[in-house]
């Protein structure tokens, strides 16, 4: 492992999400409670190492569109399945067209595009990772309280409904 290498896994490792946006710019995502000592080296690893981590993260096999949201997982290649990769391209226009709706009823875009750390469903996964997108003929509605429910007919004619809260 060579010393950018070592930067980004160093960076990846206290909690920082590295992204590339769309000027070519590396964005910093600070998770809350980070120690500022910790946030403080993040910094200076990535201001030492910022052309060859952007190298790094770009040789990294996303969608471009996904590359350039601070709210992805660009990190985090081993944890998407290409079955979750299509939920969330899938999930992404419909939530953008929906966005200022479910901000306004409590959700974040980050929660919304939110990757875990650990597989999927296991901790903070947001809901447009949900392989629900992909169901056929499922109907997607935003209740009162900001859940996103889906409902779709299974083979047997059993409705079956999930849903996803702000709260989970």
């Amino acid at each position: 492992m060579n010393a950018p290498e070592f930067a980004l896994e160093r960076i990846q490792s206290a909690g920082v999400r590295p992204t590339v946006l769309p000027n070519g710019n590396l964005y910093l995502d600070r998770p809350e409670g980070i120690a500022p000592e910790t946030w403080g080296q993040v910094v200076e690893l990535a201001k030492q190492f910022k052309a060859e981590i952007l190298e790094l993260l770009s040789r990294l096999d996303w969608p471009e569109d996904m590359t350039h949201e601070a709210d992805t997982p660009a990190n985090r290649p081993n944890h998407i399945t290409p079955t979750m990769l299509r939920a969330w391209k899938t999930a992404r226009p419909w939530i953008l067209a929906r966005l200022p709706e479910l901000e306004a009823k409590g959700w974040t875009r980050r929660r919304l595009f939110r990757a875990g750390r650990l597989r999927y469903p296991h901790g903070p996964w947001g809901p447009a990772w949900s392989r629900n997108w992909l169901r056929p003929g499922v109907q997607i509605e935003i209740e009162d309280n900001g859940t996103i429910r889906w409902t779709w007919t299974e083979a047997t004619g059993r409705i079956t409904t999930q849903a996803a809260s702000i709260e989970e």
